[in-house]
């Protein structure tokens, strides 16, 4: 296995993230545009716990994204809960307070992870 620097790791988890996140909504999850998506964190990157959790991203246009999600954070928030449901929003909020160490074996694990999901 190539040793990679910790910086190395995490910017291949973001862009393996990203990949999967728009793989996996296919579409704008708001307005259900094709084009230019880009995969939003629904906790913020700073929250480790859950910057690379499937789960804590979903797809917008870049539109969506920019102009509405990081412009109206409230409603984004109660948006995301109605696509989540508030059982699994409340579950990822509560994952994205939890602290986490984020070493080599936490980022290894974390790519092993996500590298072995299955996106149809």
């Amino acid at each position: 296995m190539i040793k990679y620097t910790l910086k190395q790791l995490k910017k291949s988890l973001d862009i393996l993230w990203s990949e999967l996140v728009k793989r996996r909504d296919k579409q704008c999850i708001r307005c259900s545009r094709v084009e230019r998506l880009n995969a939003a964190h629904i906790f913020s990157r700073s929250q480790k716990s859950v910057r690379w959790d499937l789960a804590n991203g979903i797809a917008l246009c870049s539109g969506c994204h920019i102009f509405w999600a990081h412009k109206n954070p409230v409603e984004f928030s109660e948006f995301v809960k109605k696509h989540l449901g508030v059982q699994k929003y409340e579950e990822l909020r509560l994952k994205a307070k939890t602290l986490v160490k984020v070493d080599r074996a936490f980022l290894e694990k974390t790519m092993s992870e996500l590298q072995s999901t299955k996106i149809s």
